[in-house]
């Protein structure tokens, strides 16, 4: 179920129109469309709070707002 939930944040990311690429190491990078990082996420998050912990630091990075939520 994991995976699933970093697919939907990744759909997400690209609404709010940035990019996601996959390193070489297997994390993902959140690019803006100049090509700048912005954040660096994993493939497959830890347990309990990393999910929303990942999503409270994308909204701090102001790549998500806090209502972003894809119906996907």
């Amino acid at each position: 179920m994991a995976a699933k939930e970093i697919k939907q944040i990744i759909r997400e990311i690209n609404d709010a129109g940035y990019e996601v690429l996959r390193s070489k190491g297997g994390h993902y990078k959140v690019m803006t469309q100049q090509g700048h990082l912005v954040f660096s996420l994993p493939s497959t998050p830890g347990r309990g709070r990393a999910l929303n912990n990942l999503r409270a630091s994308l909204v701090r990075k102001g790549v998500l707002s806090k209502t972003t939520r894809s119906t996907r």
